[in-house]
């Protein structure tokens, strides 16, 4: 056991920093929550030009297609509890 405890065995614990963010994790400034996913370099920028096509931030399109794969999950429960 460390002399300070558990606390002072993780303060005293060097983590290696593996990877960046460009952005301050679960600081947002539309008030949501940030979550953050595992997506390669080259797929992650090449995403970032379909997106500007679009006129739209990763983050926003992201969000559209969340809302539409819940919207159509709901549709397929009430199909399926109405039986059609």
């Amino acid at each position: 056991m460390h002399p300070r405890g558990i606390r002072g065995a993780f303060a005293a614990t060097q983590v290696p920093i593996l990877c960046t963010v460009s952005y301050a994790v679960l600081m947002t400034t539309k008030g949501t929550p940030g979550r953050v996913i595992r997506v390669d370099e080259e797929t992650w920028t090449a995403y970032e030009e379909v997106c500007k096509a679009k006129g739209l931030s990763r983050a926003a399109d992201l969000r559209v297609y969340i809302n539409q794969q819940i919207a159509a999950h709901k549709r397929r429960l009430r199909a399926e509890a109405t039986g059609s």
